[in-house]
């Protein structure tokens, strides 16, 4: 990781001090659908100025088809990568999920693990990598969550999917585990080793590989 990546980092929400820089900072217009903004960033490589946004929506219910009396409700997430240009912000990805016709009666959720954003040059070719994580559950019990982590360079995503771990008194511990996609398996070795390590900090202690 390059010390540049992270002096560049810029916080712009959830930290004092911080208002002064935002307002120095345009923020690209998001989508209509995009949400509430959880967390944004900024940093500098090779490529330019980026800026990093992530939402999430407010739950949505609807009536079930043939059942009148069951409410479904959905929840999504996104996040957006931009590229300051002289015109403007150019959007270079994005990330969406969601949970989708939950029974209303369980309980349902789509978050950023806002605090995990994380940029970093692992390679060392000038092009950052943005490290996310986030988990999606509808469920009525005390099971794993269903957790992503994503690193996206270049625009290419890289995947670890899996589940939270969950460790109750008395009982053996429950998930954890997190399966890297082809991208990942293919990614340069210092990525895979910092992808194991961030994984077990965004799972509770789990592994990947």
């Amino acid at each position: 990781m390059k010390a540049a990546f992270l002096a560049a980092i810029l916080l712009l929400f959830g930290h004092a001090g911080a208002t002064a820089a935002a307002s120095e900072t345009p923020l690209p217009s998001l989508p209509a659908d995009a949400g509430h903004t959880q967390r944004v960033i900024s940093y500098d490589d090779a490529s330019g100025k980026n800026i990093v946004v992530l939402t999430e929506s407010d739950v949505s219910t609807r009536t079930a088809p043939g059942s009148p009396d069951v409410r479904l409700a959905s929840k999504r997430l996104h996040a957006y990568g931009y590229l300051s240009t002289p015109h403007g912000f150019d959007r270079q990805w994005s990330v969406t999920d969601h949970v989708k016709d939950c029974p209303e009666y369980t309980s349902i959720g789509v978050r950023h693990q806002a605090d995990r954003l994380t940029v970093t040059d692992l390679d060392g070719d000038g092009m950052a990598e943005v490290w996310m994580s986030y988990e999606l559950w509808c469920k009525g019990d005390v099971s794993p969550n269903t957790l992503k982590v994503i690193m996206v360079e270049n625009g290419r995503k890289h995947a670890i999917r899996g589940e939270t771990l969950v460790e109750l008194p008395g009982t053996a511990p429950v998930g954890g585990l997190g399966v890297m996609d082809g991208h990942f398996r293919k990614a340069h070795p210092a990525m895979r080793s910092f992808a194991r390590e961030y994984w077990k900090g965004a799972s509770g202690g789990g592994m990947a590989r």
